[in-house]
């Protein structure tokens, strides 16, 4: 996804679709959720909240410029993230949710953030997709949407 930073932050949310292994998009642990910015491309904008979510919350919207097929999500956890003790639980989850008639609908529930969560899902037609996160330290290495079918 070729995209240009309208940010100047280097851990913004841009960083998490530009296929790039060893950047992240983090929130801004103090603002209690994403720090407000964007990025443009021909695939997408990304955009992150600025205390717009309860403390321990934060997302990240892609919008399409067009309703955009998709069948497969992926979240890939920031490098070393997952680098805790053996046994030790995931302090991240997520959940996918899509803009149907203007409100938010889960098209994957909650899971744990672990190295990769590569989801196969039903077939879905949006222009706006959002990545949301609950958890201590929230952030992720990419967030990826594909349409493997079409």
């Amino acid at each position: 996804m070729a995209a240009k930073v309208v940010s100047a932050d280097t851990i913004g949310p841009d960083e998490a679709i530009d296929e790039v292994a060893n950047s992240h998009w983090a929130a801004d642990p103090t603002a209690g959720t994403g720090a407000a910015a964007a990025v443009t491309g021909a695939a997408g904008a990304v955009t992150s909240p600025a205390g717009a979510s309860p403390a321990g919350t934060a997302w990240l919207e892609v919008r399409f410029p067009r309703p955009t097929w998709f069948d497969t999500v992926a979240v890939v956890a920031p490098v070393g993230a997952t680098d805790a003790p053996q046994g030790s639980k995931p302090t991240v989850e997520y959940r996918v949710e899509v803009e149907r008639d203007d409100r938010w609908a889960p098209i994957l529930p909650d899971h744990h953030l672990d190295r990769v969560g590569l989801h196969r899902i039903a077939r879905v037609q949006a222009k706006r997709v959002r990545l949301v996160l609950a958890g201590r330290e929230i952030g992720i290495g990419e967030f990826g949407i594909y349409d493997e079918q079409g």
